[in-house]
């Protein structure tokens, strides 16, 4: 099992947070920055972050902890988003930069309410437990700043597509 798996709820990664595994991927996340390629070789925009393997863990435990948009699809008045916040709040402690796309995919279930469509697709996926589905506002902060021009593209392939499941990710499954 890796990191965060097998337990349930958010109170895995507030166990995992003082960890000295995870404070050793917090150091290495924050002494190795995302470098933004914005051309291939040949000259294409392409658009790609590199992430140090320790980024990729931290966003692993806090996705496979369901501290980005579970509770949204929990009953009403069980905790959920109590439990999130608690779980969220610890986590990020060990490192604050993979807390920007946990907390957007968190954000963009109540935005995807105003269409019942999109939020029927998109908010299980946005929801679940396996690292395959972020904000769409994760990527557009991953592009060096570059929010309108991944907004503009990437949001429309997202609306456009949504029913195929066509979404960017920047972390292995």
């Amino acid at each position: 099992m890796g990191p965060g798996r097998g337990s349930r709820g958010a109170g895995g990664s507030r166990r995992l947070a003082g960890g000295r595994e995870a404070q050793t991927w917090g150091d290495q996340a924050d002494r190795n920055p995302p470098v933004l390629h914005t051309h291939s070789q040949e000259g294409v925009r392409i658009d790609e972050v590199d992430f140090h393997p320790a980024w990729h863990k931290l966003l692993d435990v806090a996705v496979s902890n369901g501290l980005t948009a579970e509770p949204w699809t929990a009953p009403t008045r069980t905790g959920a988003h109590v439990r999130r916040a608690a779980g969220f709040v610890a986590w990020s402690q060990v490192d604050a930069g993979h807390g920007c796309p946990v907390s957007m995919t968190y954000a963009a279930v109540p935005a995807l309410r105003s269409s019942p469509e999109l939020s029927a697709i998109w908010t299980p996926l946005l929801a679940s437990r396996a690292p395959a589905y972020v904000s769409e506002a994760f990527v557009a902060s991953r592009l060096g700043g570059a929010h309108g021009h991944a907004f503009g593209t990437l949001g429309a392939d997202l609306v456009g597509s949504a029913a195929g499941g066509v979404i960017e990710r920047s972390f292995p499954a």
